[in-house]
């Protein structure tokens, strides 16, 4: 599956810090959602009598789209990153344990 994100190799995990951006983003999507429904509360019924409140509720939806702009900006850096860190997981091999030297290997690699 190209393209996708699975699970961090190791070069991933040496430059991740993924609760952070997630959290943001999360609540920056409750700050949108709660802006929306104070708008949705505040609007009033009946017209001219309460303009204020709609001129207020114009604003805040506003702020709250304004708002779900920067969480699709966030989501799209946070996957860029994602995407870059698995791609270059692909370039490497897995991590690889070796045997230390002994003093026999050093003599044979001519080090001693």
């Amino acid at each position: 599956m190209k393209g996708e994100v699975h699970n961090p190799a190791p070069a991933a995990q040496a430059f991740r810090r993924r609760l952070g951006p997630v959290v943001a983003i999360n609540v920056k999507l409750l700050a949108a959602f709660l802006a929306g429904f104070l708008a949705w509360a505040i609007w009033p019924e009946n017209g001219a009598e309460w303009w204020q409140f709609r001129l207020l509720a114009i604003f805040i939806s506003f702020a709250a789209a304004l708002t779900l702009v920067e969480v699709r900006k966030a989501i799209t850096q946070f996957y860029e990153r994602e995407k870059t860190l698995y791609e270059f997981d692909q370039i490497g091999g897995k991590p690889k344990g070796s045997a230390l030297a002994n003093d026999d290997d050093l003599v044979d690699a001519g080090m001693r």
